[in-house]
């Protein structure tokens, strides 16, 4: 029984059995959609860096020191490399062990989400909103991807469950954790997990306190106690503390600052006066409209409802947390589509509480029609694979009508149910379709795109062929190439050439050799070797393409 209406701790502590089944149904699921087929996709966009600095890390036995092809290469904290170490501790850096961690992190979101939406609203609506994260295409995507963005997610909103489940009330124990996990969490894309956290829980007591201007001192302790009790006071000292230790423990070990002028460089600067990545202010608006699909229509409906949200307190809990967030990172001048994703949990939790009032008959019309909406729109995408089946036989797959079949006789159902207020039966058929879908495109259907590109891995098998048994000393880079490539090459150190007389210099000393040339710098390259030899021609033996068409060439050259 809850002694203290007003409190967020909505549920009590005590799980039902109805919680661990909830909870082992999320858990199976995640297995189901996050684990097949992580080896289907080649490297993508950056997996390349951290690919190559944690097997690098690895083979010097340096933990400390980043490195790219022997280079330093500071460019993201420690933590989300050691990540990847520890699942590449047996077989190596794959695709698999590079992309587990995100994997796990993922998985423990959605599980996150479920605890947090069961807190504040209830068993089904904290399963509803795991089960939204956990089909939601982006968060799947991102989930299956090594860098350090679930990571941090994750971290996030673990801190956020802690705040609600004590740490409002000032708790010691979950005040530590938040604060420490904090000051780790710093350490896997910089402090933005525990700056979103504490700016968001900084609004909402804020606000809290507008209503108590009565009473303000009273209010300000009771709200802020997280902070200004304490409890607060030593917990945050003790977070600073292990902040501080953690920040120059990279210093201590390599005897460079580079790693403190990282963190100062990628988030200070970057927040304030960015370098880079710079969008219009409403870029997340168009950014949030992409991450929540294949639930936009609901996420937009349900923000109708924020009237019934905002007369509880854990309803006001959850949406002040979801404006912070948003907040946070709209102010921030650096702007890129996947800083958003941390908003994704919260307006799951807020999709999965107004659904759940919709399944239990509070259901207004307008909230109908975009349900309605939203199972046509995944009935169309059983036939955009129809589609593609019959008119595009490279991409042509027997699964495809099959698939195609199941989601519009699921749309069919979907919309049948609806019309007669048999909502739970129409959701749970929805989901099924959606599961469906998103378990064949991240499986087959990654393959089947996979085939359509001439990628870095599938290169570099040329590549391997074409130097075997050629030693490093007689191939060089020029300029730069793809960490990818590098990674996929596992050659070791290949020297990097920059400029025209270390490449005039190379090829005098060798009578052969093979030089790998992004074609980006293929007209300087050009230049520098016409400039210095016409005669010397060098040779493309094969081509390979990233995406957005970025290539490389590897030459090769030979003379008396």
């Amino acid at each position: 029984m809850i002694k203290n209406r007003d409190s967020l701790n909505q549920q009590g502590y005590k799980w039902s059995r109805h919680d661990w089944f909830y909870l082992g149904i999320l858990l199976l699921m995640g297995i189901i959609i996050m684990f097949p087929g992580l080896s289907i996709r080649s490297l993508w966009g950056s997996e390349g860096r951290w690919a190559v600095i944690a097997r690098e890390m690895i083979q010097s036995g340096n933990y400390f020191l980043p490195t790219i092809n022997g280079v330093v290469y500071f460019d993201k904290p420690l933590l989300s490399y050691w990540a990847i170490i520890l699942f590449a501790l047996r077989d190596g850096v794959t695709e698999v062990s590079l992309r587990l961690p995100s994997v796990m992190a993922g998985i423990g979101a959605c599980l996150i989400t479920f605890a947090i939406g069961r807190r504040l609203f209830g068993s089904l609506s904290g399963f509803i909103s795991g089960l939204l994260l956990m089909t939601t295409v982006m968060f799947i995507f991102w989930s299956r991807t090594g860098s350090a963005e679930l990571l941090n997610l994750c971290a996030i909103w673990l801190m956020f469950w802690l705040f609600i489940s004590g740490g409002l009330e000032g708790r010691f124990s979950n005040l530590f954790l938040i604060y420490n996990i904090g000051a780790v969490s710093a350490f896997i894309k910089g402090p933005i997990a525990p700056s979103v956290v504490i700016f968001a829980v900084i609004l909402y007591s804020l606000v809290r306190i507008l209503g108590k201007v009565n009473s303000l001192k009273n209010a300000l302790l009771e709200e802020f106690s997280w902070i200004l009790s304490r409890n607060g006071l030593s917990c945050i000292l003790f977070g600073i503390i292990a902040f501080i230790l953690l920040l120059l423990m990279p210093v201590w070990v390599t005897g460079s600052w580079e790693s403190v002028q990282l963190m100062w460089r990628e988030n200070v600067e970057r927040f304030f006066a960015p370098f880079d990545h710079v969008e219009p202010a409403y870029a997340y608006f168009k950014h949030v409209m992409v991450f929540t699909a294949p639930w936009t229509l609901l996420v937009i409906a349900s923000f109708f409802y924020y009237r019934t949200l905002w007369s509880e307190k854990t309803g006001q809990f959850i949406l002040l947390i979801t404006i912070g967030i948003f907040l946070f990172f709209t102010l921030s001048g650096s702007r890129r589509s996947y800083y958003i994703l941390p908003l994704i949990p919260a307006l799951m939790i807020i999709t999965g509480k107004v659904l759940t009032d919709f399944l239990e008959k509070n259901r207004p019309l307008y909230l109908k029609f975009f349900f309605l909406l939203t199972g046509v729109l995944v009935g169309l995408s059983g036939f955009s694979l129809l589609y593609i089946y019959l008119r595009m036989d490279s991409l042509r797959h027997v699964s495809e009508p099959i698939i195609c079949f199941f989601m519009i006789i699921g749309a069919i159902l979907t919309i049948v149910f609806t019309l007669r207020k048999r909502i739970r039966q129409a959701f749970i058929i929805h989901l099924i379709m959606v599961l469906i879908l998103e378990v064949w495109v991240f499986t087959t259907g990654v393959a089947l795109a996979e085939r359509q590109r001439r990628d870095l891995r599938t290169f570099s098998q040329v590549i391997q062929k074409t130097l075997a048994g050629i030693g490093n000393e007689k191939i060089v880079i020029f300029r730069d190439v793809s960490s990818s490539l590098i990674f996929y090459l596992n050659r070791g150190r290949i020297k990097e050439i920059y400029n025209g007389q270390a490449l005039k210099e190379f090829i005098r000393q060798h009578r052969e050799g093979f030089i790998i040339v992004d074609l980006k710098n293929l007209k300087d390259f050009n230049e520098e070797i016409d400039f210095f030899n016409q005669d010397l021609k060098p040779v493309v033996i094969e081509k390979g393409c990233e995406k957005r068409g970025e290539c490389v060439a590897l030459y090769r050259f030979s003379h008396d």
